[in-house]
């Protein structure tokens, strides 16, 4: 089988998409024929030799090679330039889309793989684009009953236009502490706590650099869990034990406990009685389909005194080594070569 397998991208996620590409081709079937393809931090689609070694410790970038990437729109054969010459790769058995973030996660590539009419693993264009805006999630779960925590949305315009008034209008809307979030954007970027108002200016200009829009939301006072869902070959919803997240110094999940330090610990599986678990893997069930998903997601929620809350719905989740998904279904059964074998079973069917 010829499986295309595209890293990097354009967005502030590009070395983790990396890293989670060397995980998934060491341990993907090699009688499988692998075509690397990287997408520069400036957008430029290029033929990759060989696997770089990426540690993300490193912050790898993929540079310009000069290979550039021929897409087959209408379907037919993967091309490449080298030296103005153009060099046909074949037709693609089916692609694992391995980014993260802006034109990754949120259908752009799962757009463009449809218009070349190669099958690819995990969400659709629309899944992809719902689960990417946070306000959008939201909606959808509050139809389908799920339970969320409010939220204040603010415009990068509205921001612009008056911030006094901005700042003063929220002051009367939320109750400090606060996580300020782009609505769309992956890994915790642009993510971060503000006490006050005085923070509240400065978290919303990180976030602003992330996105036009600007999601609030209280800072909840519970249990970080996370549950793994995987659609099986004939269309069931597979769910793995439960995760939790523990930040250690009273600090969040963002992007630099993720990836960069040693100060969040992961639980792997949670302690919950088999009544949490089970109401945790429901709910996680009815977010993928409420979102229309497809593959595989990784749900997040926070189980407060009141109950379950639903944090997010990840559905290019990371495949790094440390990376949560891989390991809540190692340890509900399932392996690491054994899960990319299921997801691009999946895909072809």
């Amino acid at each position: 089988m010829r499986v295309l397998v595209i890293c990097g991208g354009e967005s502030s996620e590009h070395s983790v998409s990396l890293v989670t590409t060397k995980a998934v081709l060491e341990s993907i079937d090699p009688e499988h024929e692998v075509i690397l393809v990287g997408i520069t931090p400036e957008g430029k689609h290029i033929l990759l030799p060989e696997v770089g070694e990426w540690k993300l410790s490193d912050s790898p970038v993929l540079e310009d090679n000069d290979l550039e990437i021929l897409w087959p729109f209408g379907g037919g054969e993967l091309a490449y330039f080298e030296y103005r010459e153009l060099i046909p790769i074949g037709e693609i058995d089916v692609c694992l889309p391995l980014l993260h973030g802006d034109n990754g996660e949120d259908g752009s590539i799962q757009g463009l793989l449809q218009l070349c009419h190669i099958p690819y693993v995990g969400n659709g264009v629309s899944a992809s684009a719902v689960a990417m805006d946070k306000q959008l999630t939201k909606n959808l779960a509050r139809q389908a009953g799920i339970p969320v925590c409010d939220e204040q949305v603010i415009n990068h315009d509205q921001f612009l236009d008056n911030p006094e008034q901005t700042l003063q209008n929220l002051d009367n809307l939320v109750a400090y502490p606060v996580v300020v979030k782009p609505v769309k954007s992956g890994s915790s970027v642009g993510v971060s706590v503000a006490e006050n108002s005085n923070q509240l200016l400065d978290s919303l200009k990180l976030a602003f650099e992330q996105d036009s829009r600007v999601l609030i939301e209280p800072r909840l006072i519970g249990r970080e869990i996370e549950i793994a869902v995987l659609e099986d070959i004939g269309g069931e919803l597979l769910t793995s034990v439960a995760g939790e997240i523990t930040v250690g110094g009273g600090g969040i999940y963002d992007y630099q406990a993720k990836y960069l330090s040693d100060t969040a610990r992961l639980t792997v599986p949670a302690e919950l009685t088999d009544i949490e678990l089970k109401e945790a893997q429901e709910l996680a069930k009815a977010a993928f389909s409420a979102l229309g998903c497809t593959g595989l997601a990784r749900v997040d929620f926070f189980y407060t005194d009141s109950g379950w809350l639903l944090s997010e719905v990840n559905t290019m989740p990371g495949f790094t080594p440390i990376s949560m998904y891989p390991k809540l279904f190692k340890e509900s059964g399932i392996d690491y070569p054994e899960l990319i074998a299921k997801l691009i079973e999946r895909a072809i069917r």
